[in-house]
């Protein structure tokens, strides 16, 4: 049996209306969801994740964001991802 080591590389396209992040809403988000969460960036990250996995998908509800259409939140294309098996057994392939 080969073990094979594969590196992904993802890219989401994410369109966020920031004036929907309000310093209440960032406050909110902070105390129930993540403390770390200071920036819209942030947030970015998270969503293109929840994409990735196929957790969220446009006009989705969303815990901590609730309606992403309300939210401002729109995945403008499917994620992309490369792959590449970079490693069987230690070996560079």
């Amino acid at each position: 049996m080969a073990r094979y080591r594969v590196e992904l590389k993802s890219t989401i396209l994410i369109d966020i209306d920031e004036s929907k992040f309000t310093e209440e809403f960032m406050e909110q988000y902070r105390e129930l969801i993540d403390p770390s969460f200071r920036e819209v960036r942030d947030h970015a990250g998270l969503l293109a994740e929840f994409a990735l996995g196929g957790i969220a998908e446009n006009g989705d509800f969303v815990e901590g964001y609730g309606d992403l259409n309300q939210q401002g939140i729109k995945f403008v294309d499917l994620p992309q991802v490369e792959t590449e098996a970079i490693l069987r057994d230690g070996e560079h392939i």
